[in-house]
């Protein structure tokens, strides 16, 4: 799930140049994970009732929501120490140019918390709030772990809220868990249709 140079070897700079993409689903999925505008009977705003109607009205089954769940799954894991510790060293380098270099033992002390309060961060998520935070920065300083996780913490949260509400659609009963096709993997590459709907095949991740 992610977009890492492994050719490069662990800890250059090829390796985390080009941070991993944003998770994208399929629109059929994220439709189906969204809050309803409107609603007029009283109930949640989310139910996995509703969203599994929603996800069968655009073509897709158990077995696509069951796939999506383990991209998911797969892109909520932390980035790696090494990856993490290349970025503040990067950082440091960046914003150090012209002034004074700091004390090495201060140096390992700030980059091993940061590198800690910064742990349970996604990976491509962290990637995205470190740069967004950089961008945002006027004040001429390295951002701190608050204005990181500023960005990356919704975001985060958004990411667990996802996850929980395709389990709570695989949990459910589908009407018609199979929708009379094939799985994904077994799906001949012409066919894109099911009961005269287009199915939902979008690219997962915008590269």
């Amino acid at each position: 799930m992610m977009l890492v140079d492994r050719s490069a070897p662990e800890g250059s700079v090829q390796a985390f140049a080009h941070p991993p993409s944003m998770l994208q689903l399929r629109p059929g999925t994220s439709l189906a994970l969204t809050d309803r505008e409107f609603v007029y009977d009283g109930s949640p705003a989310w139910t996995a009732e509703h969203a599994i109607r929603r996800a069968m009205a655009r073509g897709l089954c158990r077995s696509d929501i069951d796939n999506d769940r383990a991209l998911v799954a797969a892109a909520s894991g932390p980035a790696p120490k090494r990856w993490t510790l290349d970025r503040l060293t990067t950082l440091v380098t960046v914003f150090t140019l012209g002034r004074v270099a700091p004390d090495p033992r201060q140096l390992a002390i700030w980059m091993s918390e940061t590198s800690r309060l910064l742990a349970n961060v996604p990976h491509d998520i962290l990637a995205h709030s470190i740069d967004l935070a950089v961008q945002s920065s006027r004040h001429g300083f390295m951002p701190s772990v608050g204005e990181i996780r500023a960005v990356a913490d919704p975001l985060a949260a958004e990411r667990s809220q996802q996850l929980d509400r395709l389990d709570q659609m695989l949990s459910a009963q589908w009407p018609d868990p199979d929708c009379g096709h094939a799985p994904d993997s077994e799906r001949l590459p012409d066919e894109g249709r099911s009961g005269g709907r287009t199915r939902g095949r979008s690219h997962r991740f915008k590269l």
